[in-house]
């Protein structure tokens, strides 16, 4: 069989594949298989790659429809395992690739459902060739106005939903998305989601506006994750945002807070960073 895959992709990448019924077997074979019944894993490997190289525009609804469905049991790692690792990541690889109308909100979806974390990286990466249907559907998610999505992402545990979202939108935002995302940073109330999504305004052009929401997250995180907010800036080579580190060690100093000064290592070091980084430019 594994030759019969490799000769598949040989002939995709030739250009030679015009038979839709060799097409439709290939589809079929892999929405059958079941990786954790294989005797190896290359068969695993060429039938994955035999289906990424001939992505075959008509299997766009199929993948769309595979990346719907719940994982039945997530603590079988049998099932997880095929339907998860392997069925529902090639077909985000494949959104990825055929971009059929309403896979944005397939994806967002999934990027909604915890289960489905380990697929976070390919489902991003879907997102983002699709900016503008991505931006709709993730902002119809944080805002509520899709219910389904709205609800998936009020549910997301720990109150992560706007982490989750943050992560993907920064790549597609528009002038709107992008003052909507600062906005929820500067009313999150709690120190995950302020570092998560702090941390992915790094994505979002340079402005005075992505500087401002980025210090002042810092003001509210707990000292042992500033360091993840405050190490973004220093390679953007900001004398603003230096001298505003600078304003708040030399505030902390005079408040005699032994814990703020201890934090504040971090954010001398960054801002001498910024210094030298906009000296030399």
């Amino acid at each position: 069989m594994s030759a019969a895959l490799r000769g598949t992709i040989d002939l995709a990448r030739a250009g030679g594949l015009r038979d839709p019924a060799l097409v439709e077997a290939l589809w079929n074979c892999f929405e059958s298989f079941r990786p954790s019944s294989a005797r190896s894993i290359n068969l695993v490997k060429d039938l994955h790659d035999a289906v990424v190289t001939v992505k075959d525009p008509s299997w766009g609804p199929k993948a769309m429809e595979l990346l719907k469905l719940p994982i039945a049991d997530p603590s079988d790692s049998a099932l997880v395992m095929d339907q998860l690792e392997f069925h529902q990541l090639t077909s985000a690889q494949l959104l990825r690739e055929l971009a059929p109308a309403g896979a944005a909100t397939v994806l967002v979806t999934a990027l909604l459902t915890p289960q489905k974390r380990d697929l976070y990286p390919v489902l991003r990466g879907a997102l983002v060739v699709r900016s503008r249907e991505s931006e709709i559907a993730l902002l119809a998610a944080m805002n509520g106005t899709d219910r389904t999505l709205g609800a998936l992402y009020l549910a997301y545990p720990e109150g992560q939903g706007l982490s989750r979202i943050a992560e993907s939108l920064v790549y597609v935002a528009g002038p709107d998305a992008r003052g909507l995302l600062l906005q929820r940073l500067a009313a999150a109330r709690d120190d995950a989601t302020r570092t998560v999504v702090a941390s992915a305004l790094v994505h979002l052009p340079k402005s005075d506006a992505r500087r401002a929401a980025m210090l002042a997250a810092y003001r509210k995180v707990s000292p042992s994750v500033t360091v993840l907010v405050t190490e973004h800036l220093a390679p953007q080579g900001d004398a603003a945002a230096a001298d505003k580190l600078d304003r708040i060690i030399a505030s902390d100093k005079a408040s005699g807070d032994m814990q703020l000064r201890m934090t504040d290592d971090v954010l001398g070091r960054t801002a001498d960073m910024l210094h030298a980084r906009t000296t030399t430019q």
